[in-house]
């Protein structure tokens, strides 16, 4: 049996082994993998409600909490493609996010990081 090596199949595996296991652990909260996979399948299919299509680009900005981590997974769950911005980004970077309209959450194929609005998803990939 072959099964692809990506956090993916990864998280996949481990909801079906372990669920109830505690997989996540940000301060006072703690989820099990169903409970943290639960998260991230409730905000691909927001995703996916907002217009959100495979290989579109979402910049996303957050400090490593167990948000960030949802994202990891919930974006690429999808076939999107996932751009993590930095919290201490500055300068020119902060320009791209402000054109990105990263402000906490998601926008939709929008430039960002220099990637002119013409290109090819393929080549941002």
């Amino acid at each position: 049996m072959e099964v692809p090596l990506t956090p993916i199949a990864f998280a996949r595996r481990a909801r079906r082994l372990y669920s109830e296991r505690e997989a996540v652990v940000d301060g006072t909260l703690r989820f099990t993998y169903a409970q943290f996979l639960g998260r991230c399948d409730r905000w691909s299919s927001a995703l996916q409600a907002l217009g959100v299509q495979p290989r579109d680009r979402i910049a996303y900005i957050a400090p490593n909490t167990h948000a960030h981590l949802e994202a990891y997974y919930a974006v690429p769950q999808i076939g999107a493609v996932r751009i993590c911005c930095a919290v201490s980004a500055r300068g020119r970077h902060r320009v791209y996010m402000k054109e990105c309209q990263v402000n906490g959450s998601a926008e939709v194929s929008k430039p960002c990081f220099g990637y002119p609005s013409s290109a090819s998803r393929a080549q941002v990939a």
